[in-house]
Formats: C-alpha cells, sequence, structure tokens
C-alpha cells in the first residue's frame, strides 16, 4: 500500500502562537511539549483533509506491521522505512494534530464570542459601557482568530472571518468612539453657530482612536481641504507609474484662475513644486494642474479603493470668479472631517507609497492663521507639526497635526457658513488642552 506524499512541517513560531502567544490561550500553553526537532524535511504523509483523517493515519501508524509500506519520499520509493523513519512521522503526525486540535478550539472560542457580541448588540439604546464590552468582544474575536496558522486546516477560513469581523469592529468602534464625544459639544459651542454647522474630528494618529461631532456629515464644501484627496490620488500615480518628480511640467493656460501663490499659468515648474504649492500655499492653478495630470475619473477611483465613501472629486478648482477651462462635470467636490482626518493619519504613518512627498508639504503650509495659532495659544506640551487650511464662502476649515503630552493626534474642524477665524482657532485651542489635561480624550 502506498499513499501519496504530503510533507506535515509546522514551524516552532506557529506552535508557540497557537499554544498562546498572545495571552488568549494560555492555559493550553501548558500541553505537553512536544519534540519539533522530529519534524525532519523528508518526512513525508498522505493526503489528509480533517482532524478525523490525521488520527486515522497516527492510529495506522502506531498499529501496523512495522514492515508494511507506508510512506515514501521523494524520489526513489522505499517500501519499508526504518524503525527511526516510522517514530518521526508518527512525531510530525502528534505535532500536526496538537496544532489542528488548537486550532479548532481556538475557532470554536472566536465563534462563541462573535455569537456574545452579536447577542449583546441586538438590545436597543445601548449605553456607553455597553458599547465598549461589545467593541471588546469583536477585537478578542479577530485575535483568536489572529492564533491560527495559516497553513492549517481553519487558517483560510480564520482569514475570511477575520474580515467579516473586522467590519463588525468598524461599525461599532465608531459608535463606542462617537459615545465618548460628549466633551466636543461645549467646545464646539465657543464658534456661536449651533452645533449643526460646526464639524470635529480627531484623532490620535498612532492608535487610531478618534473622538467626532457630526463627523460623517459633510460640510457645505470642502474648499481647499479638497486638495488633501487629490494629492493622495496624484502620490499613487506618481508611484505606479515611476513619475519623477523633479521632471519639468507645464502649467496649463487653460488652468488659470485667480491665485495668490507663486505659480504662473504658462510657465514650466518641477512637478514636485506644483504638487507642494497644491498643499502647502494652497494654489488652485496648481491643483487644476495636478487635476489634469491624473484625471477626475482616476481620482475617484483611487479614493473608492481605499475606502472613501464620501469624498469626491468633481470639479476643478475657482477663484474669486473666473472659471478655468475643462472645469469638470462629475459633480460637486465633498468630503468629511472623518475621512480627511482618516487621510492625514495615513499620510503621517506613512502607511501608503508616497506619503512622505505628501507629509513634506503638509510641514511647510504656510497658512498659520488656524490650526497653528490655535496650537500656539494652547498650554501645555503641544507643538504643531503640520497642517492644511481650507476657505471659500461656504465653509472654513483645517486639518491640523499636533505632538500633545509626547502623543500625535489630528484634529479636524470646519464651520458652515462662516469666516470666523478666531472661532476655528479656539477649538483647536480647547481641544488640544483638553487632550493634554486628560493625558489623551
Amino acid at each position: 500500500m502506498r499513499w501519496p506524499i504530503k510533507a506535515i512541517v509546522l514551524s516552532t513560531t506557529a506552535l508557540l502562537t497557537i499554544a498562546g502567544g498572545s495571552g488568549l490561550l494560555a492555559s493550553r500553553a501548558l500541553a505537553p511539549n512536544i519534540d519539533l526537532s522530529a519534524q525532519a524535511d523528508d518526512v513525508a504523509l498522505s493526503d489528509w483533509d480533517s482532524l478525523d483523517e490525521l488520527r486515522q493515519i497516527r492510529d495506522r501508524l502506531q498499529t501496523q506491521d512495522p514492515e508494511s509500506d507506508i510512506v515514501s519520499r521523494d524520489g526513489p520509493a522505499q517500501e519499508r522505512p526504518s524503525p527511526n523513519e516510522r517514530q518521526k512521522l508518527l512525531q510530525a503526525v502528534d505535532t500536526r494534530i496538537h496544532v489542528e486540535t488548537l486550532a479548532q478550539q481556538t475557532w470554536d472560542d472566536a465563534l462563541d464570542t462573535a455569537r456574545e457580541a452579536v447577542r449583546l448588540g441586538k438590545k436597543e439604546g445601548l449605553e456607553t459601557e455597553e458599547l465598549g464590552k461589545i467593541d471588546g468582544l469583536w477585537r478578542d474575536a479577530i485575535a483568536q482568530l489572529q492564533q491560527i496558522p495559516q497553513d492549517s486546516l481553519l487558517g483560510e477560513a480564520a482569514q475570511e472571518k477575520q474580515e467579516e469581523y473586522a467590519l463588525n469592529l468598524a461599525e461599532i468602534a465608531y459608535r463606542y468612539d462617537t459615545a465618548r464625544s460628549d466633551f466636543l459639544i461645549p467646545i464646539s459651542e465657543t464658534a456661536g453657530l449651533g452645533t449643526g454647522r460646526v464639524r470635529i474630528t480627531l484623532c490620535h494618529i498612532e492608535t487610531r482612536e478618534c473622538r467626532r461631532l457630526n463627523g460623517k456629515k459633510p460640510p457645505e464644501s470642502p474648499a481647499s481641504l479638497i486638495k488633501l484627496p487629490i494629492g493622495v490620488a496624484v502620490m499613487q500615480k506618481v508611484v505606479e507609474e515611476d513619475v519623477d518628480l523633479d521632471q519639468p511640467m507645464l502649467v496649463e493656460r487653460s488652468n488659470y484662475t485667480e491665485d495668490a501663490s507663486d505659480i504662473r499659468v504658462g510657465v514650466e515648474y518641477p512637478m514636485r513644486r506644483v504638487l507642494r504649492r497644491m498643499i502647502n500655499d494652497s494654489s488652485n492653478i496648481a491643483t487644476n494642474q495636478m487635476i489634469d495630470f491624473v484625471g477626475l475619473d482616476y481620482i475617484n477611483d483611487v479614493l473608492t479603493d481605499r475606502g472613501y465613501e464620501a469624498t469626491h472629486v468633481g470639479h476643478k478648482l475657482v477663484g474669486k470668479r473666473t472659471f478655468p477651462k475643462n472645469f469638470g462635470t462629475r459633480g460637486t467636490n465633498r468630503t468629511t472631517t472623518d475621512e480627511i482626518t482618516e487621510m492625514m493619519v495615513q499620510i503621517y504613518n506613512f502607511e501608503n507609497d508616497g506619503d512622505d512627498v505628501l507629509l513634506d508639504s503638509l510641514v511647510e503650509q504656510w497658512d498659520w492663521k488656524l490650526g497653528y495659532a490655535g496650537l500656539k495659544a494652547a498650554e501645555g506640551d503641544i507643538f504643531w507639526i503640520g497642517e492644511k487650511t481650507g476657505q471659500n464662502s461656504k465653509v472654513l476649515g483645517t486639518t491640523v497635526a499636533a505632538r500633545i503630552e509626547d502623543q500625535r493626534y489630528v484634529i479636524t474642524v470646519t464651520l458652515d457658513r462662516s469666516a470666523h477665524e478666531a472661532a476655528v482657532r479656539r477649538i483647536v485651542k480647547d481641544i488640544a488642552e483638553h487632550i493634554a489635561e486628560h493625558d489623551g480624550f
């Protein structure tokens, strides 16, 4: 009897991980040690698709005549393995059974944890504490699934479940963060506009924990804040096509509109300078040229692919009254403070290739009247580390990065139908001081 060959090799790291590397399975780590040195590279085993089949193979190895044909190697067949080879194979099977048993137990625990999260989530009018408990359950379920080795029988299913549970976690985490954002209401009221016209999102850059007020509700216009998502799309194209940012770019006359920057139409500049002026000097002409470089469809495809559901670029930028040619017919420009803040967090974490270029532009911001001034007026260990501002007749706003008590945050604030710069400064100042005084949110 000869069985098809299938190697049964599992790394020591994978075994230790499933045995309780995260602390979730500490009790199971007390299981008897298995000699992994027995898993020689030339040990081979028949095809198997379940834990029961593995156990059957072990039983055969333990009970069959040592002279019978059970295993073979790559290359010439060896009809009768030596007792030493048979012992190696038996230890390899025992190891795999141990790992697959723990994987199954961990899988069952994760599903039980998720079922409890679902059960608690069915209640109407959940309190903050209850939201926190559900949030913790989804995190535990995901962490449990992460303990299952990728090469185990349940490895692929565990990965799929993690993705499913991550969506559930994102939803409950958003609700939990929002439930803990009440301190933003009195801060927003200092603008004297009512909370309905104020949008605030602030996030810790490393942990991604956030607080928000109307964070999902688009302001009446993104104004120049829309230049940040355009920059995100530009850098993706630059990276994908290996574009040299120092190559000359002609700024077309068709992209003229009122602009206070040093970018002029009909002139060639290094592409890097045009990109930076779009961000650090909020140049409308530079922005329009960058839109031509990537195209509106490409911009919106990038934003969609990155999961930004609200942000959309439908047209070029206009100064006081001069519309550039090929203005755009893809609808309105729009975004939210939630999504602008997430873009800033990704940039400051260098999560995408090219984020370093965008960060360089943000720290060169020339408009210091909003976020910078607000942070400068705040008391505490608070420093400005980059910003993008925006203003038109419909909105005033900023997204500013700050280091507060040795932690990094992004604060995004917009005011609808207001040019009240002092109000934006006050909101940024109060938020920064609140974080400093409470050692976080």
